[in-house]
């Protein structure tokens, strides 16, 4: 959804630079373009596929139609090693939950910079 709404203000961006925009509807749709890129960034390094490492959902994968392996492997570990998995994976969770607020915090003022775009342009 927010990549929608990235595309949507990259869309208006686009739609009101052209010739004879004014001055100031020029430095402002500049403006509101650096924070969205910006935006772009965190969402697409937020759902950018992490496939390294040998832990949790990505060892469990190789496992695709052996459901039984899974919980073999998944009786076979102690509870230490289960809560870091645990905890690997909430932090994972977390990494990304806070790349989306970043995104978020980005995008606002480049939507209110858009908006004060547009009746100037």
């Amino acid at each position: 959804m927010l990549l929608a709404l990235f595309g949507a203000g990259l869309a208006a961006v686009v739609a009101l630079y052209r010739d004879g925009v004014s001055l100031p509807a020029t430095v402002l749709l500049f403006l509101a373009a650096l924070p969205m890129g910006a935006a772009l960034a965190f969402l697409l390094l937020t759902v950018r596929p992490w496939l390294e490492g040998t832990g949790g959902f990505l060892r469990w994968a190789a496992y695709h139609r052996e459901p039984e392996a899974v919980i073999a492997d998944l009786a076979d570990a102690t509870p230490t090693e289960l809560a870091h998995e645990l905890v690997g994976m909430s932090a994972l969770a977390l990494n990304r939950y806070r790349r989306i607020r970043t995104a978020v915090h980005l995008l606002l003022p480049s939507l209110a910079l858009i908006a004060l775009a547009v009746p100037l342009a």
